[in-house]
Formats: structure tokens, C-alpha cells, sequence
């Protein structure tokens, strides 16, 4: 678990990787005007069996907010983390004061052909998997930096922590076979906290399709959708401290709206009353 930085908390949900080192600038970035909260997939660890992955991601995520002894934070959940916080926006409501889903797989998404492949043969497909993110990123780490030496500088970096935070093939193989077999849209709808689904530029994400994001604003009522100028699947890298100003500006606005009407409210004024009478 990771804990640092002051302000209103942010529960920050690692991608497929599973890793939070890898949004280590992302979370530089949030950490100037809240207090983020991050832990790696792997390390959820309940005292669950293997096919209770998902429980146990949000027993993770109850753990995270115990510890830091926070009863209500903003969650933000990155590609396949997504769908972990709107789950857990789904199933613990009265802890989720808003939701941002960057760059999320729909709850219906299912692997193409080749990744499935990928699943079925995890740890011997790693080169090919890491050569095809290699040449869909490419294109979007070009548009976020004007000269190739920054370009080099950029790719250099993200390299480092991904070595560093090595990927665990066979956990994101059982990670995918989740997904497939949980029926996650009925939980979704249900979804009440502001929403916000955040995407890059559909000519530079080539991973996770941008239409296909979209289809939360269907299944969340009131959701609402931005663009990260510039960037593609991974906006939250090539763009942090831009990413942080437009969570942290739409986290700050649901806040202040539910503070607002909680004033408001016939109990908040006749608790108004009784202490003004007194």
C-alpha cells in the first residue's frame, strides 16, 4: 500500500499490470493537492480462493481505506482498474464520494483473438505482448513530447518502472478469465456517485477503444465524459500533471456539490435550528 501526500483522498486502481509503481508520475502529480491511496492487484491477498478475485479487490480496497482511516474518498480506477472501482463504487456506495474511470474496458469487453491466445499461453506470450503494447503506445508517446530526444527521455522512464515492476503474466491471464465470467453490468447500473470517464484521443488509443469507454455514460446515469488532449491509453503518463488538474477539479466540484446539499437537507436544518435556538 502506498500513502502519500496531503488534502481529500484519492484510492488510485492500478491497470491490467496491476502495478502502481508504473502511475508513479501520476501519482507525483495527485499527490500536490490530495492524499493518495494506491496498492498493487497482486497484492490482495484475503483469505479468499482464486475464484474470488474480484471480493477480494474490494476487500483490498476496505483494507486501504481502514488503514488510512478514511470513511468516504474519491475513487479513480486506470484501464482495467476501472472496472474494480466501479464495482466498488457499485457495491459500497455510502465510501465512494465520486468515480473516475480512465481509459476503462467496458464491463462487457471480451479478449480478441490474439489475446486470448495471450491467456491461454501467459508467460510464453510475454515477448509478443510486450512488442504489440510497444507499437500501440508508439504513436501516442510521438504526439506527447515535440522532439525525439524527450520522446527517448519519456520511453526511457516508462521502461525503468515497468522493469522494476515487473508484470506477473499468469495473474493477468486469471485477471481476464475474471472479468469474462463476472456479470458486472447489472452492478454498474446501479452506480450512483458522479461519475466522470475520462479518455484520450480516439486516433491515439489503440488499446482499449474510446467508443467503447463510452459505453459507461449509458450504463451510469449522470456520467459524464472528458478528453485528455494529446494523448491516447496512456494520458495519465505522457499528461500527468494535466490528468491530476481534471480529476482533481471534478472530485473537488462532486464534493462540494454533496457538501452543499447535505447542508441543505431537512436534517441539517433543523439540527441548524436547534442550535441556534440554544
Amino acid at each position: 500500500m502506498i500513502d502519500i501526500g496531503t488534502g481529500y483522498p484519492i484510492v488510485l486502481i492500478p491497470g491490467i499490470q496491476g502495478r502502481w509503481e508504473w502511475m508513479q508520475p501520476t501519482i507525483d502529480a495527485l499527490r500536490a493537492g490530495h492524499r493518495v491511496l494506491s496498492f498493487s492487484l497482486q497484492e490482495a491477498r484475503p483469505e479468499m480462493s482464486d475464484d474470488d478475485t474480484f471480493a477480494a479487490w474490494l476487500h483490498a480496497v476496505d483494507q486501504v481505506l481502514d488503514r488510512a482511516r478514511e470513511r468516504r474518498v474519491a475513487l479513480v480506477g486506470v484501464s482495467f482498474g476501472g472496472l474494480i472501482a466501479a464495482l466498488y463504487a457499485a457495491r459500497r456506495p455510502d465510501r465512494v464520494s465520486a468515480l473516475v474511470l480512465a481509459s476503462a474496458p467496458p464491463p462487457d469487453w471480451r479478449p480478441d483473438r490474439r489475446q486470448a491466445m495471450y491467456m491461454k499461453f501467459p508467460r510464453l506470450a510475454v515477448p509478443f505482448f510486450a512488442a504489440r503494447g510497444f507499437a500501440r503506445l508508439l504513436p501516442e508517446v510521438f504526439a506527447a513530447r515535440p522532439t525525439w530526444p524527450l520522446r527517448l527521455q519519456l520511453g526511457t522512464e516508462y521502461a525503468a518502472r515497468v522493469l522494476r515492476a515487473p508484470i506477473s503474466p499468469r495473474c493477468m491471464a486469471r485477471w481476464v478469465r475474471e472479468v469474462q465470467a463476472a456479470p458486472l453490468t447489472r452492478d454498474f447500473r446501479t452506480i450512483a456517485a458522479p461519475t466522470l470517464v475520462l479518455t484520450g484521443e480516439s486516433h491515439l488509443d489503440r488499446v482499449v477503444p474510446v467508443a467503447s469507454s463510452l459505453k459507461y455514460l449509458q450504463l451510469i446515469q449522470g456520467a459524464q465524459h472528458a478528453v485528455l488532449p494529446d494523448t491516447g491509453h496512456v494520458g495519465l503518463i505522457t499528461r500527468p500533471y494535466r490528468f491530476a488538474e481534471m480529476v482533481g477539479q471534478f472530485i473537488e466540484a462532486a464534493v462540494a456539490a454533496e457538501r452543499r446539499s447535505r447542508a441543505t437537507s431537512p436534517a441539517s436544518r433543523i439540527a441548524a435550528r436547534a442550535r441556534h435556538a440554544s
